[in-house]
């Protein structure tokens, strides 16, 4: 398995993880306006395009709580040509997110193959216990992630 695999399994893998969280982080009530990139705009986006984009990721993972301010991630460890995620009920380390000003998030569905499916804009508020996440911004001193950009990944 290469590094496209390893890309998929870690994010099979979460997806498999996240199964298990129902309830949600946003607040409810007004929906905003985002914009949507359909099937026939993403095409341009190759699927090789969208691993190296989350390759780069500095944390990978699952969504264990949020809130408006920041999140848990229970992180994806890749070991070999294998994705580890804890097991439910181990989650005991979980890396604390702080949500940066302007932070830019998105949600990315992909298709069973890795087909690009959608690409949109969304808000905080659209963030779930059980997304898998992909964020990108710095670690600080004290182990806290400063996030100013996350993709959520979704399949099917």
């Amino acid at each position: 398995m290469g590094k496209n695999g390893k890309a998929m399994a870690a994010v099979w893998t979460a997806i498999l993880t996240a199964a298990v969280f129902l309830a949600g982080c946003g607040m409810t009530g007004g929906e905003s306006e985002t914009p949507v990139e359909t099937q026939q705009t993403a095409e341009e986006e190759t699927l090789e395009d969208t691993e190296a984009l989350l390759e780069n990721a500095g944390l990978t993972g699952s969504i264990a709580d949020c809130t408006e301010e920041g999140a848990h991630v229970v992180e994806t460890q890749i070991e070999g040509d294998v994705a580890v995620a804890p097991a439910l009920g181990y989650e005991t380390e979980a890396a604390a997110v702080r949500y940066q000003d302007g932070m830019e998030i998105e949600r990315i569905s992909l298709q069973t193959d890795g087909t690009l499916l959608e690409r949109k804009q969304i808000s905080v508020s659209d963030i779930e216990p059980g997304d898998q996440v992909y964020a990108y911004g710095n670690w600080t001193e004290n182990g806290e992630f400063l996030a100013d950009r996350m993709i959520i990944v979704t399949i099917g």
